[in-house]
């Protein structure tokens, strides 16, 4: 048999050798990419330095070494690389809490040539800075911030990174005292202590019904403000309690926020019945501007001295001992009769 002509079909082209691909050339320095932040005087702009070293913004002391609560936070984006041949940054990114910021043309701005090259030979690190102002007594600075740089050598990309977070929240620190005092009825004032302050013992004018004004200080000792948002139930709470008398309330204070070296004061006046002993607890409750929370507690005591009570035994007279009487001398006895 012979197979039709037409029916034979041509065997396929042998296929040729493929075509590599070009291989991605490697980087073979080491770019580097650096965040710093320190604080600067307000008023001057200078940096403000401790022991000769600039004060890092995650110093815990920055209020006390600046002398102030607010201060100017500087934060500095370098780039830099190790080896003598320059290489020409075309990324350099800052990302801070989200925010996605593009910084190549501050940073080429910033290079000696203004043609975004960093090297030995020129200012190496090259950085990029920018300040933002803060007020440490009444603001937390809780931020993340990472910085990407791309430098080329040849067309190989040299790639570095850093980041850096800064977390400043003064601790909340308040304290209370408390403040008693009575009616003086020649002056018409308050004017006399409630205690002496050593035995407690009351020193009002009257008898057992004593009119008084207790005075509640806070006091911001700390260096953050203090803020009382919630009166109602983080404020200020006295107990007083005195004989068969407890009361316990919640006072509104007129000031919420007090910042560090203020004080608010909240008086109320009450009658108390200076015979029987009294005491007063007094708490507050506060938060800073990161709402973490603190408080600060007084206690404040008085008893009358024993002796100037009216219905007390101790005040009635004291019986007299009975009178004694010298005995009566002996009746002689009677001689026997002489013989």
């Amino acid at each position: 048999y012979c197979k039709e002509e037409e029916s034979r079909e041509a065997p396929p082209p042998t296929p040729g050798p493929t075509a590599s691909p070009t291989a991605k050339k490697e980087c073979t320095t080491t770019m580097n990419a650096d965040i710093k932040c320190t604080v600067k005087d307000v008023n001057t702009g200078n940096p403000i330095f401790d022991n000769g070293v600039a004060v890092d913004c995650n110093d815990k002391d920055i209020v006390s070494k600046a002398g102030n609560c607010e201060v100017v936070m500087e934060y500095c984006y370098e780039a830099s690389h190790e080896g003598t041949e320059c290489l020409e940054v075309t990324e350099f990114v800052r990302v801070q809490d989200g925010e996605f910021e593009d910084l190549m043309d501050e940073f080429k701005a910033s290079t000696i040539r203004q043609d975004a090259k960093v090297c030995d030979k020129r200012a190496n690190p090259t950085a990029v800075c920018e300040e933002v102002t803060v007020n440490l007594c009444e603001e937390c600075v809780d931020s993340k911030t990472t910085l990407d740089v791309i430098g080329m050598e040849g067309t190989a990309e040299c790639p570095a990174e850093d980041s850096l977070a800064v977390k400043n929240c003064r601790e909340c620190e308040i304290e209370v005292a408390i403040d008693c005092k009575t009616w003086d009825e020649n002056n018409a004032r308050f004017i006399n202590d409630c205690s002496d302050g050593s035995q407690f013992s009351f020193v009002g004018v009257n008898e057992c019904v004593e009119k008084i004004r207790l005075c509640y200080t806070v006091t911001n000792v700390g260096s953050t403000c203090a803020t009382m948002d919630d009166l109602t139930t983080d404020g200020l709470t006295r107990t007083v309690t005195n004989g068969d008398l407890v009361a316990t309330s919640d006072m509104s204070v007129d000031d919420a926020v007090i910042c560090p070296n203020e004080s608010v004061t909240k008086c109320e006046e009450q009658t108390v019945n200076s015979c029987s002993c009294m005491s007063v607890v007094v708490e507050i409750d506060a938060k800073n501007p990161a709402d973490e929370g603190c408080d600060a507690r007084a206690t404040y005591g008085y008893c009358k001295e024993e002796e100037s009570r009216g219905d007390s035994p101790a005040s009635s007279p004291k019986p007299r001992p009975p009178v004694t009487y010298p005995k009566p001398a002996p009746y002689p006895k009677p001689r026997p009769p002489k013989p």
